[in-house]
Order: C-alpha cells, then sequence, then structure tokens
C-alpha cells in the first residue's frame, strides 16, 4: 500500500513522487489522467502541514497566472486547479 494523495474525485491516478520542497509545503506528483491515460504532472500546495505556510500562496498564483498565458514546448502547460484539504493542486 502506498502513502500517495487519492486525486480520483478529480480524474487522477498518482503513480509516484517526483519531488518535495517541505519549506513551501509543496509535493509534485507524476500522475496519469484517467479517463484518457496520459500522463501529467500535478505540483501540490500543502499549506496545512507542519512547517509549511499560507505566506507562498500570493506567489503561487501569479505563478498559475504567467503559467495560464505561456504556450512553450519548453515550459509545463498549466490545464486546471483544485481544492484538497490541506491546500490545492
Amino acid at each position: 500500500m502506498n502513502s500517495y494523495p487519492d486525486f480520483s474525485e478529480h480524474g487522477y491516478q498518482v503513480l509516484r513522487e517526483l519531488g518535495r520542497n517541505r519549506e513551501g509545503g509543496k509535493i509534485t506528483w507524476l500522475a496519469s489522467k484517467v479517463d484518457i491515460g496520459e500522463q501529467m504532472v500535478i505540483k501540490q500546495f500543502c499549506f496545512a502541514q507542519a512547517g509549511s505556510s499560507w505566506s507562498g500562496f500570493e506567489a503561487d498564483q501569479r505563478e498559475i497566472k504567467v503559467l495560464q498565458r505561456l504556450a512553450h514546448p519548453g515550459i509545463p502547460r498549466y490545464l486546471n486547479s483544485f481544492a484538497t484539504s490541506d491546500g490545492f493542486c
């Protein structure tokens, strides 16, 4: 049994952890979009965990806005976001 988050209600199955920034409360996951079987990356922002804070929330929102406007093969494409019990993805 793994300790990966369950994002199935949002249509994703987590395959493995790619990276973690404990101070920023960020975890990056490799996931599969269940309905199409395509692999993608989910960046999870966990502000309700020990050692992290909501202070980075505005910076994260700015990052999302920038990604939404960019279209380049070397930059990840923003698809969507969703709330979690301790932050958002």
